[in-house]
């Protein structure tokens, strides 16, 4: 009888599980150039609230897994682009994409002098 009992315990803990993972939530998607639409690898993503940062792959997707449903700040970089920051919507399984714009950066003329190595 006892055992019984056990078994029941152990079936309705394991159901309790799977529905308490049921408000976990994702956040994946692609990050592309803005004017040729080609995807963008090792542009770097962060959730800074959460402090997870990840990295897109040689097709341009990022994925984060086990967050919660809310409302979080994304951020996206990439070098020689614009950088983004945007609020996006988690809710379950969410898809979101970014595009990212050229960032021309102009410096003032630099002049290199070097002097050959003195033997001592």
């Amino acid at each position: 009888m006892q055992s019984r009992y056990y078994l029941s315990f152990i079936l309705l803990l394991s159901t309790l599980t799977l529905f308490a993972n049921d408000d976990r939530a994702g956040l994946s998607g692609v990050v592309t150039d803005a004017v040729s639409q080609a995807p963008l690898a090792g542009a770097t993503i962060s959730i800074p609230d959460l402090k997870l940062t990840t990295t897109t792959g040689a097709d341009g997707r990022y994925e984060f897994s086990a967050l919660t449903s809310g409302r979080l700040t994304v951020q996206v970089s990439y070098v020689g682009y614009r950088s983004k920051v945007e609020v996006v919507s988690i809710q379950g399984q969410t898809t979101y994409n970014f595009s990212l714009s050229r960032s021309v950066v102009e410096n003032e003329n630099v002049t290199v002098t070097g002097f050959p190595p003195q033997h001592v």
